[in-house]
């Protein structure tokens, strides 16, 4: 299932109220924090990033509302987790990666074993680190 969420921002600049909204594939752009969401709400709704306008935005609360797939572990109460979802999704690229490995040369799928789960992201964090 895809994971998606909505993101919306309220603001004032120059005497206009602005209500700014866009549902994010999370698949494809994950924000590491909330600079990157207001990139995205900015692109999608034509708001250029070297403006005043911006600016103010960027001073403003972000909301969250309708998470779907893994966002939806990560959100509680109009907050999201941005951290942990961001390391949840990369942990399950990886095991995109590595998953078939593992089964082709053991023939457990670590989605049924949490152990070699946790191995294959631990071999995977050794090996990024020594790079």
């Amino acid at each position: 299932m895809e994971s998606s969420i909505d993101v919306h921002v309220e603001f004032s600049f120059r005497g206009e109220d602005y209500s700014l909204s866009a549902s994010v594939n999370l698949d494809e752009h994950m924000p590491v924090d909330s600079s990157g969401f207001f990139q995205i709400l900015a692109h999608m709704n034509d708001v250029d990033t070297y403006s005043y306008l911006y600016e103010v935005m960027e001073e403003s609360e972000l909301e969250f509302d309708n998470p779907q797939g893994l966002a939806a572990e990560y959100f509680s109460e109009g907050r999201l987790d941005l951290s942990g979802l961001a390391n949840r999704i990369l942990e399950e690229r990886i095991l995109e990666r590595v998953g078939p490995l593992a089964i082709r040369e053991t023939g457990i799928d670590p989605a049924q074993n949490a152990g070699l789960r946790r191995l294959l992201l631990e071999v995977w964090h050794l090996a990024v680190d020594h790079e």
